[in-house]
């Protein structure tokens, strides 16, 4: 079930659809980081930039990507050579809000603004209509 639902949100045709949202992020990344005057090109770049990418391409809004790149995090943390118990309860506390997340993302009011009523999301659901 999974690889079928991966299938459509990375073909090649939606891959193609992305990369328009994918340059305009890439350009407000740089864009920002110029601004700043320093760069860290793995952590303020390489690394939210797949992620993002990933979001946008399944459809979680725009304001929720930072908060899924921390629950990754969590998850990641907990998962290395080095782990602590606190590690462990942190990745173990994000994976639930992930896929918290992930289980009510639909039914939110704020998912559901972000939603059109015309078309199916990158995995192949219908998409509700907006609430008003």
């Amino acid at each position: 079930m999974l690889k079928g639902l991966a299938a459509k949100a990375f073909s090649p045709s939606a891959i193609a659809a992305a990369r328009p949202g994918v340059e305009t992020h890439v350009d407000e990344l740089l864009d920002r980081l110029s601004r700043s005057g320093h760069m860290d090109v793995i952590a303020d770049f390489a690394y939210p930039l797949p992620a993002d990418a990933i979001s946008a391409m399944v459809g979680v809004p725009r304001e929720d990507w930072a908060m899924l790149r921390g629950f990754v995090d969590g998850v990641i943390l907990s998962r290395g050579i080095v782990r602590t118990a606190a590690m462990m309860a942190e990745g173990d506390r994000s994976a639930r809000l992930f896929m918290g997340y992930l289980r009510a993302g639909a039914g939110t009011p704020r998912a559901a603004a972000n939603r059109s009523d015309e078309r199916d999301d990158r995995c192949g659901r219908r998409r509700a209509p907006a609430q008003r």
